[in-house]
């Protein structure tokens, strides 16, 4: 009688063990953003537009400098470099401002003006005591 017990505990306990180490790897909710481009084409000058989806548990706090927001697009030329950055003039403190509760999306935009493709960069943190992060926008292209 013991034994027709003993494959449905040993399945019990390996569920448990699933369920416990998270053996299929879900991302971590906790810190969880998603930064995107609108569109995958832009044209010289057109403004890109993008997304901050805060897909965590926690406020999404990006880096600004005074009143403007801090970024960084980069371009691709054999390896990501910078190409455009937030200046920012020491008579402003750099620090986090809270821009998207749980849920929501934060948006922010550009205008560029040499063809090439590019990504979106940003420093970012969930939660005010959180640890400082950064985060790529999939890639877009510019063309005339």
């Amino acid at each position: 009688m013991k034994r027709h017990y003993l494959p449905h505990l040993v399945f019990l306990l390996v569920c448990l063990i699933f369920v416990g180490c998270d053996f299929f790897g879900s991302e971590d909710k906790s810190t969880r953003i998603q930064i995107r481009s609108e569109q995958n084409q832009y044209q010289v000058g057109q403004k890109v537009k993008f997304s901050a989806a805060n897909e965590s548990t926690e406020s999404l706090f990006t880096q600004f400098c005074g009143p403007n927001l801090t970024f960084e697009i980069q371009r691709y030329d054999e390896s990501w470099e910078s190409h455009y950055a937030t200046i920012c003039p020491a008579i402003y403190a750099i620090d986090f401002t809270s821009v998207a509760k749980p849920g929501e999306t934060f948006r922010f935009s550009n205008i560029l003006s040499e063809e090439g493709e590019y990504r979106a960069k940003l420093t970012y943190k969930i939660g005010s005591e959180g640890e400082k992060q950064i985060g790529y926008s999939n890639t877009f292209t510019i063309e005339e």
